[in-house]
Formats: C-alpha cells, sequence, structure tokens
C-alpha cells in the first residue's frame, strides 16, 4: 500500500510494529519520499515531528484492546494538521 500511496503523496511516512514488514516495504519501495519508521506497539513517537494531511491505518485496529484503540485515536488526531484526515478499516466481522 505504501507504493501506491507514494505515487499520490508528496511525502509517505509507513509506520509499523514488526521490524520485518518495514524491511519488506522498504525493499518492495524505494523512492526517495517515503520513509520507514517503526514504532512500539502502544504509542506513535515516531510520528513525531510533522503535521500530517492524512493516516491511514488498516488491519490493526480490531486486535487492540479499547483503552488502547482510545489511545491510538487521540494520538492521530494530534499528529494531524488542522483539516486531516484519519482513514481506517476497522473489521466488525463475527471472528470464528
Amino acid at each position: 500500500m505504501t507504493c501506491a500511496f507514494a505515487q499520490d503523496y508528496g511525502e509517505v511516512v509507513a509506520l509499523d510494529v514488526s521490524e520485518s514488514y518495514l524491511a519488506s516495504a522498504r525493499q518492495n519501495c524505494p523512492m526517495p519520499h517515503v520513509s520507514f519508521r517503526p514504532i512500539g506497539s502502544d504509542d506513535l513517537s515516531s510520528a513525531e515531528g510533522t503535521a500530517y494531511d492524512v493516516a491511514f491505518s488498516y488491519e490493526v485496529f480490531h486486535y487492540l484492546a479499547p483503552r488502547l484503540l482510545e489511545k491510538y485515536f487521540v494520538e492521530v488526531h494530534r499528529l494531524l494538521r488542522a483539516g486531516g484526515q484519519f482513514v481506517f478499516e476497522l473489521n466488525t466481522a463475527p471472528v470464528g
């Protein structure tokens, strides 16, 4: 997905808790305006220093406990530029 976003945005910052996912993404998307940063399982501090126009999350939130989910929403809101958008997928289908 990172390369797809990189086609339309001037700067893309990809965040993930998995170093191996980041390494794979880095190898598959070697573009100078794309950076890859690891994050902790409960914070977005590596995303500091920039106000973002768009934040996108896919296949993440249904793994998180409600308290941590709330923390992520607060953090994303804090990192977005005024008028920025948060686009996310939330799997609500029953598991099992």
